[in-house]
């Protein structure tokens, strides 16, 4: 019986509804409810069912719902047995879908689902009895094909054949499919059409296959372009896959340009658009709101404001130079430097590309879409988005003005495995409905990058870059429009919407601008009733957000603000990490006084712990800071409501050190060796002042062959910018180590310059001599980070996405078995290592040794505090931030 009430004591507390909450979990466990003996009663697919999708929709449901935080696990296998399952998933217990997260080949298939608790024990519910579908290839007499060069309207007549042959057959056979030949399609909307694909209510069961075909679509006049459009909730599942869609229109909201001159003093700048914006020069005379983007990267968001344009004006007269002139002020130029992005923003247009609008089981999956107005548009219900691009045009700074997956009035929502990059609003606004996002990767929104309301989402393991506004926001304004009588009299009022069961886990947040995740609050936890001509609206009482669980994310460099702001009621605060590696703040309208690495606010029995702040930039009353929070605990210690309640949580081991280079000296040119005293002398390479990471080697003797540039102000002091042509550090710990080594560490931070490289670049490697003995290293091969020991062999491999951006990579060796950790994340492991190394007598920075003891495969970026731990370092150990 206490199996199940593990979920509720966790919490630690007693109170009513606890006590309510552990009495229905102890009838559960006596087999009362929920659910039956013989676990979740599955819904969909049918037992026996035939379908076409690839990536088919499940559903199951219990006579009472399963304690929350518990988990379902999913299983879907070819054998009945389950002896290899193909899916073996879990997501928490918030509602009754799944999705697998990849396609499914054609096959006989079975799946099973149980519910496991949360806790130490965590109990089992039985497994459902399982049920069979089929996957199968459509018949040659099922497939519409769609033949080179088809226009707009040969393609949409072709796919209203495909739905009505669908609609007749038979329920044992799979759907029809529409498919393209390979090759390039050049369609013009005609005046009248909505969208490509329209699907009348009742049909479906069709598979758009585009087999690599790229679609260019061009809009009529002014008008939106749809991609997909479904009438009604009763149409039936429709699979888009494998299709390159180009929306080719220019939006009237976005110019962009390069700044090409910068007064500084008068707070003025000038901007040559880019060819794709030039057209709009004469739009954009007015105050516009607008913001930076670091040159070359189109991500980066350095400032939003506004601004005065004043085209081709230059001292009184207005000159025919094809230049915007911007009027600032000098505080927001401090960052800024020529060749960077200067964008300009205003709303309204009709240039807007839906992808998907209304339906009731639409899948996309391996697509590609670009578009200057690239909205996923109001998606109906039970939307599935798997493995698909939403990405900029060629050209393009952003490419979305308005909106990126605008999800509103929705059943249910599940996005994963997606890449979506540079948005002008939210990148993801959920509205109403059950959400799952997870595995995205998610790049330069403009406002906030996932925005949810409503209930029951989860929100994990995204990879979310350049926030213009808030990480991920939780709950927040809703327009309410309701109609009143037979005159049609509607009234439209605001309210807050807030989140009940909530899970955002295991996510990286870097660089947002304000906020990395944060619930929004209202003035007033209780909401007053609302009259307007004599009805009066009900009232909301009580929290907005309830059963939130916040764990294991970490967010890095938060621009102002908070890293985590929360308020609400029943909320776990737990494994969290807010560091900081760049010292600069962007901007000059950050508030001192809501600088605060963690920030509990107005809750009610939240549960704290585990968390770490690592931003030094902060003093220690305002890492952590709990305020008017009653019945409140972090790390088991009651808080009261002392403002300045902060509990410091930074770790970093500097126990078991072999070897430690911090590389932030401050003027000559010797180094300190952090371990013994000693200074260590560096040729050919000249201490700068700086404020980023310090020097340090095995034993004796450290030096710079060729020409290494030392770089001050990098994250909290300098680093050593590498050429790879040449200059590399190394380490002759002539005195070697007494016994050879069964546990080692490497840990490095590293910043890359280029996006390609041919061959393999060495971060870090320790060996017993230059030309043979055991190797540790960790390299750069490609887009990949890998770990390699032994004679050389790649042992374990992980990709990382982002040059000229500081990262952490540390290898761990422990007996033969090889962990890569990326950014504190253990990410691939081996085994079947050597058990141990030779002594380690020379540490390679920068490049390796070659087979006659020569350097080779030269770096090209910078490193920074770089380590050599002589024992195996513990998950939690590996650092994050310097």
């Amino acid at each position: 019986m206490l199996r199940l009430c593990l979920p509720f004591l966790r919490k630690q507390r007693w109170h009513s509804a606890g006590f309510m909450a552990l009495l229905v979990a102890a009838v559960a466990a006596a087999g009362a409810v929920p659910g039956s003996a013989a676990g979740p009663r599955l819904t969909a697919p049918r037992d026996g069912a035939v379908t076409h999708l690839t990536l088919p929709f499940f559903s199951w449901e219990d006579a009472a719902p399963y304690p929350f935080p518990g988990e379902y696990q999913v299983q879907i296998a070819i054998d009945r047995d389950f002896a290899q399952p193909v899916v073996d998933d879990r997501i928490p217990a918030l509602t009754g879908y799944f999705v697998p997260p990849r396609e499914l080949p054609p096959d006989q298939y079975h799946w099973r689902v149980r519910y496991v608790a949360a806790g130490v024990d965590r109990a089992t519910v039985p497994w459902s009895p399982p049920r069979g579908f089929r996957i199968r290839a459509p018949e040659p007499d099922c497939v519409v094909w769609v033949r080179s060069g088809a226009s707009w309207e040969h393609i949409t007549s072709a796919y209203q054949r495909a739905l009505q042959q669908a609609a007749r057959q038979p329920a044992d056979r799979p759907g029809v499919e529409l498919r393209f030949e390979p090759g390039l399609y050049r369609l013009r909307q005609p005046a009248g059409s909505l969208a490509l694909f329209e699907t009348p209510a009742g049909l479906g069961q069709v598979v758009i296959n585009g087999q690599g075909a790229t679609l260019v679509l061009q809009a009529c006049a002014d008008g939106p372009c749809g991609f997909f459009r479904a009438d009604g909730d009763e149409s039936k599942a429709v699979q888009i896959r494998n299709l390159v869609v180009d929306y080719d229109a220019t939006s009237l909201n976005t110019i962009a340009g390069t700044v090409e001159t910068i007064a500084r003093a008068r707070g003025s700048f000038a901007v040559r658009l880019l060819p794709a914006y030039a057209a709009l020069l004469d739009q954009f005379r007015d105050e516009t709101e607008g913001f930076f983007l670091r040159r070359g990267t189109f991500q980066r968001i350095l400032e939003a404001t506004s601004a005065k344009a004043r085209q081709g004006w230059v001292g009184g007269r207005e000159q025919a130079t094809g230049l915007l002139h911007f009027d600032l002020g000098a505080a927001h130029l401090a960052e800024v430097e020529p060749g960077d992005y200067w964008v300009s923003v205003r709303y309204g247009g009709g240039d807007l590309f839906t992808v998907a609008d209304g339906a009731r089981d639409v899948v996309a999956s391996n697509n590609v879409f670009r578009a200057a107005r690239n909205r996923i548009g109001d998606i109906g219900t039970q939307a599935r988005f798997i493995g698909n691009s939403f990405l900029r045009p060629e050209g393009r700074v952003l490419c979305v003005p308005k909106g990126g997956f605008g999800t509103v009035r929705t059943k249910f929502t599940w996005l994963e495995n997606n890449v979506i990059q540079g948005t002008r609003d939210d990148m993801y606004h959920l509205l109403h409905g059950y959400g799952v996002i997870r595995n995205n990767r998610l790049e330069a929104a403009c406002r906030n990058t996932i925005h949810v309301h409503g209930e029951r989402v989860w929100v994990e393991g995204n990879h979310i870059l350049y926030a213009g506004a808030g990480g991920i926001q939780i709950g927040g304004k809703a327009i309410v429009t309701k109609q009143l009588g037979d005159d049609e009299m509607r009234l439209t009022s605001t309210e807050y919407r807030g989140m009940h069961g909530l899970i955002v886990r295991r996510n990286t947040v870097i660089h947002p601008r304000e906020q990395g995740i944060h619930t929004r609050r209202s003035d007033a936890e209780v909401f007053s009733p609302v009259r307007f001509k004599g009805i009066v609206e009900p009232q909301y009482e009580g929290y907005q957000y309830t059963d939130l669980t916040i764990e294991d994310n970490t967010i890095i460099d938060v621009g102002r603000y908070q890293g985590i702001y929360v308020h609400g009621k029943d909320l776990v605060l737990r494994g969290n990490t807010i560091s900081r590696r760049e010292r600069r703040r962007f901007g000059s309208d950050s508030e001192p006084a809501w600088e605060i690495g963690i920030h509990v606010d107005r809750c009610q029995e939240a549960v704290v712990v585990d968390n770490r702040v690592d931003d030094r930039r902060l003093a220690a009353d305002r890492r952590i800071v709990v305020r008017q929070s009653p019945r409140t605990t972090v790390d088991g210690r009651a808080t009261t409501d002392d403002p300045a309640r902060v509990i410091d949580y930074l770790h970093l081991p500097t126990a078991q050190l072999l070897s430690w280079l911090k590389l932030d000296e401050s003027e000559g040119t010797t180094a300190k060796e952090e371990i013994t005293g000693r200074l260590l002398q560096v040729r050919q390479g000249t201490w700068q002042p700086g404020d980023g990471v310090a020097g340090v080697s095995l034993a004796h003797q450290a030096y710079v062959p060729a020409s290494g540039t030392w770089r001050p102000r990098i994250g909290r002091g300098g680093a050593l910018r590498f050429d790879g042509r040449g200059t590399c550090l190394a380490i002759d710990g002539r005195a070697p180590t007494p016994v050879a080594a069964d546990q080692l560490a490497l840990s490095v931070f590293f910043s890359t310059d280029e996006s390609v490289i041919r061959g393999r670049q060495v971060l870090l490697e320790a060996r017993g001599d230059p030309t043979g003995g055991g190797v540790l290293r960790l390299i750069r091969a490609g887009r990949r980070l890998a770990a390699e020991a032994d004679d050389g062999r790649t042992l374990a491999s992980y990709p990382f996405y982002y040059d000229r951006y500081w990262q952490h990579a540390a290898v761990v060796f422990d007996r033969g078995r090889l962990q890569l950790y990326l950014n504190g994340y253990r990410v691939a492991e081996a085994e079947g290592v050597s058990r141990t190394l030779p002594p380690i007598r020379l540490v390679g920075i920068g490049a390796g040794y070659g087979p006659s003891g020569e350097r080779e495969n030269f770096f090209k970026g910078m490193l920074d505090d770089v380590r050599v731990y002589r024992s195996a370092l513990p998950p939690g150990a590996v650092p994050i931030t310097p």
